[in-house]
């Protein structure tokens, strides 16, 4: 999986030295918010926290670069994006997520030059996650933090539609939890798992 996801990563990379206007041509940037909720729990599916799910409200941003396209009503090409989100506690907070997606999309939002009044877009491909959440041991009163970073696959779905400007309402999810050993703060190690999912509203510029 990380090796499918880094593939992405560099797949993207190569398209920049491409002539600017070729790339100006063929790329969608977008902008907006989001929300990722994150579920963390122990193998048995108790909750580390006293829920065991935590939603984050993020910054999004990214692009859709149509590799392809039919008459501009239909296109493959990749789609990279971050969600940056920040709770202001002692210590700050953090969740930092970079989906990568392999995307199809038909009508609007195929590329720039599509006049459809709606569209659509599925993708697949990774998501990589950073997490840092404060939190107040129940037991002992201490503050700590919980720092875990981790990979799944992950898979999206859009819906595009064109007002004064074009939005997208994009559903992302994990395919799979990720199970790993983390730091969750006291000098304390736990196996816990991870799931993923968010929903989010952008513009394109």
């Amino acid at each position: 999986m990380r090796l499918f996801y880094f593939g992405l990563l560099f797949s993207v990379a190569g398209i920049l030295p491409c002539r600017a206007q070729d790339f100006t041509e063929k790329i969608i940037p977008r902008l907006g918010a989001s929300i990722n909720v994150i579920g963390i729990t122990y193998p048995d599916g108790t909750g580390f926290f006293s829920s065991p799910s935590l939603p984050f409200y993020s910054i999004a941003g990214g692009a859709y670069y149509a590799y392809a396209h039919s008459n501009d009503m239909y296109s493959i090409g990749l789609d990279p994006s971050v969600h940056l989100a920040l709770g202001f506690t002692s210590p700050v907070s953090i969740m930092l997520q970079t989906p990568v997606f392999l995307a199809a999309r038909v009508g609007q939002g195929a590329t720039r030059y599509n006049e459809s009044s709606v569209g659509f877009g599925l993708g697949i491909g990774g998501n990589f996650t950073y997490a840092r959440i404060a939190y107040t041991d129940m037991s002992s009163g201490r503050s700590s933090t919980l720092e875990a970073p981790f990979l799944a696959p992950a898979a999206m779905a859009e819906l595009n539609l064109l007002f004064n400007n074009p939005i997208t309402i994009r559903f992302l999810i994990n395919l799979t939890k990720t199970r790993q050993s983390v730091d969750a703060g006291l000098g304390l190690q736990r196996q816990l798992d991870f799931s993923n999912w968010g929903l989010g509203l952008l513009y394109a510029f």
